[in-house]
């Protein structure tokens, strides 16, 4: 199970970046989000929407520096490592206000370290079998490597994603 979620992780650090994202307002309060993204896939569409709730409940700059003092304690033990060179995250060490998301408790969290195509960030990912997503934290320079999932900047170093199927 934890070589499973550790491939998806590896997954979900290889995605495209779609850029920055300006406000877009709740479906349920205005049309406009519908008339805008009426062409758009699905999961584009989801991903805006939890964008938003994200910024409703949780602060970006103590996201990002909860993330980048999590990197920093954060070393490889024995016998861990590849594929994705990820060390979990237990969730009682998440930071509280993601539990104000309406999303549930996520899937996993883990330290991706760094490798060849990616610098180290936090990955918390959320999803079933239908779908996957979730927040990418690192520090400002970090990118997420360019392959198939969609992803919003949220701001320098913080991705909010989506496996684009």
């Amino acid at each position: 199970m934890v070589i499973y979620i550790h491939l998806l992780l590896w997954f979900a650090v290889l995605g495209a970046v779609d850029g920055c994202m300006g406000q877009v307002p709740n479906n349920r309060t205005n049309n406009t989000l519908a008339a805008q993204t009426r062409n758009e896939p699905g999961y584009k569409i989801y991903t805006k929407r939890f964008c938003e709730r994200l910024k409703t409940v949780v602060n970006v700059s103590d996201l990002q520096s909860w993330a980048v003092k999590t990197i920093a304690a954060t070393t490889i033990k024995d016998g861990e490592g590849p594929p994705a060179k990820g060390v979990s995250i237990p969730r009682e060490k998440l930071p509280p206000f993601l539990s104000k998301l309406d999303e549930g408790v996520p899937l996993s969290a883990s330290v991706i370290l760094e490798t060849k195509t990616v610098k180290p960030h936090v990955s918390i990912l959320w999803g079933s079998g239908r779908a996957f997503y979730g927040i990418l934290i690192g520090p400002p320079d970090f990118r997420p490597s360019k392959t198939f999932n969609y992803y919003i900047e949220w701001r320098p170093g913080v991705y909010v994603w989506h496996s684009s199927k």
